[in-house]
C-alpha cells in the first residue's frame, strides 16, 4: 500500500506499509503530485516515522497541513540572511 496526498502549503506526505517497511511509515514531502522531494527539516520530523498507529497517521497528517507555507519559510530565511550581511 502507498498513499501521497499534498496540501495548498507546499508539504505533503507519503505513506507507505508493505513486507520493506516498519509497518505504517509516513514522510514528509515538499512540493506538488507532478514533483516532490522529502523534507528532513520539519519541526513534526527529522526522518520517516515507521511503526505507527492510523490515529499518529491522522494527527501527523493534521499537523504537516497545519505547517506554514514553504513559501513564507524561504523569504525568512532569505530575509535573516540579509541581516547578518
Amino acid at each position: 500500500m502507498s498513499h501521497c496526498e499534498f496540501y495548498p502549503n507546499g508539504y505533503g506526505v507519503s505513506v507507505i506499509c508493505n513486507e520493506h517497511s516498519y509497518g505504517l511509515e509516513l514522510a514528509v514531502l515538499k512540493g506538488n503530485k507532478d514533483y516532490a522531494v522529502l523534507c528532513y527539516d520539519t519541526p513534526i520530523t527529522d526522518d520517516v516515522l515507521g511503526g505507527l498507529t492510523i490515529k499518529d497517521l491522522y494527527k501527523i497528517c493534521k499537523r504537516v497541513k497545519a505547517l506554514p507555507s514553504c513559501i513564507e519559510r524561504q523569504t525568512v530565511k532569505v530575509i535573516i540572511n540579509k541581516e547578518k550581511e
